[in-house]
């Protein structure tokens, strides 16, 4: 099944929020904070790590914000479309070597 992504439903409700958390950063210090999401946090808890990123972003949606975010997890479970798996080796990679290389 294909379906097509409007930016437009994405970029207009994002933007202001982008623009107003950037201003804010540039505000004051002079030093731009940086938020940083760990891809394994997100997965593990996605309401959790999004209320951080609100909570950087110095902003709180009202209740229907919060449904919205609730609904679209419940009828968006990970996995639902299948998984993606991947496979150092398919990449000519070695997982032992990683580990020896870089510590796991």
């Amino acid at each position: 099944m294909s379906r097509s992504i409007r930016i437009d439903d994405y970029e207009r409700p994002w933007l202001p929020l982008a623009v107003r958390a950037f201003n804010r950063a540039d505000a004051g210090s002079g030093v731009n904070p940086i938020l940083d999401v760990r891809f394994d946090r997100f997965i593990a808890d996605p309401l959790g790590t999004v209320t951080g990123v609100l909570d950087f972003a110095q902003h709180r949606p009202d209740a229907q914000g919060w449904a919205a975010m609730r609904s679209y997890l419940d009828a968006n479970p990970r996995g639902k479309h299948g998984a993606i798996v991947y496979d150092l080796a398919d990449f000519g990679l070695d997982a032992r070597e990683l580990e020896r290389r870089f510590g796991a």
